[in-house]
């Protein structure tokens, strides 16, 4: 089922992201240069959900900061909607690894956050900030700091943070990666049924070869600063945790194991 390619799949759908032959070095101190990405091209299209995979060092979450605009390419493009990307905009929302949240603020605060820099009036951005929180389930936990709640609940937090400033684009850079897996799993959950209701253009970063298969259309295996195949995703939406256990899932999580051992 995998593809030794880096174009798009077919179809009707808009080209979101387009990368055009994205490469980036770094320069060393001792050690010259490191070369990260080796001429990435693909094509990431309108409200599809993108999995990135791949080894540590290989790239992805390079790849995945410069579509943020937060680092720039050595040559070659990222282009949005046809512009070029040339520094992070609000039409991107980024989901860190690490809890990107205020700890002086509540958590009403902090997903009112972005909306208050906007100048969203006060009852505006209150209502939109709670039908995000309860989307997520803290509500009751509306008026708790960040040091009260439990990892889970501040990446939460961090996501509805997020979707309540509307991005077009949701990049996320394996987000649940320190999680338990029973949290992990209901988390993976709750994101799908906020994404099915948004439609929000998502590229998500994640060591997690499972994980990638239940919540993509697509899974982009990077290597060595390129993406070596691309994988399409064959299930249904909307997808429940019991979609783990059918033999066609465990078939296509053996075969991209199988492809990465070997690409190793």
């Amino acid at each position: 089922m995998a593809q030794d390619t880096s174009s798009s799949r077919s179809g009707t759908a808009a080209v979101k992201i387009e990368l055009a032959d994205v490469r980036k070095t770094f320069t060393t101190e001792g050690h010259g240069t490191l070369d990260v990405l080796k001429g990435v091209t693909a094509e990431i299209l309108d409200k599809e959900f993108v999995a990135l995979i791949g080894p540590s060092g290989c790239g992805k979450s390079t790849l995945l900061n410069i579509v943020a605009g937060l680092l720039a390419p050595t040559s070659g493009r990222v282009l949005l909607d046809g512009q070029e990307v040339r520094g992070p905009g609000a039409e991107r929302g980024m989901v860190f690894q690490q809890d990107a949240i205020l700890m002086w603020r509540k958590v009403l605060g902090n997903v009112e956050y972005g909306l208050e820099l906007r100048g969203v009036p006060k009852e505006e951005r209150r209502r939109i900030a709670m039908e995000y929180i309860r989307l997520v389930g803290l509500e009751q936990f509306r008026d708790f700091f960040p040091k009260e709640l439990s990892g889970g609940m501040r990446k939460r937090c961090q996501i509805a943070a997020v979707f309540a400033n509307n991005p077009e684009v949701l990049l996320m850079d394996e987000p649940f990666g320190s999680l338990d897996y029973p949290t992990k799993v209901t988390l993976q959950e709750e994101v799908l049924k906020i994404w099915a209701r948004e439609q929000k253009t998502t590229l998500f970063v994640t060591h997690d070869v499972e994980e990638a298969l239940f919540l993509a259309d697509r899974v982009f295996v990077v290597q060595q600063g390129r993406i070596a195949t691309i994988v399409p995703v064959p299930f249904a939406r909307p997808r429940q945790a019991g979609i783990r256990a059918l033999p066609e899932f465990r078939d296509l999580l053996v075969e991209l194991w199988a492809y990465l051992s070997e690409r190793a």
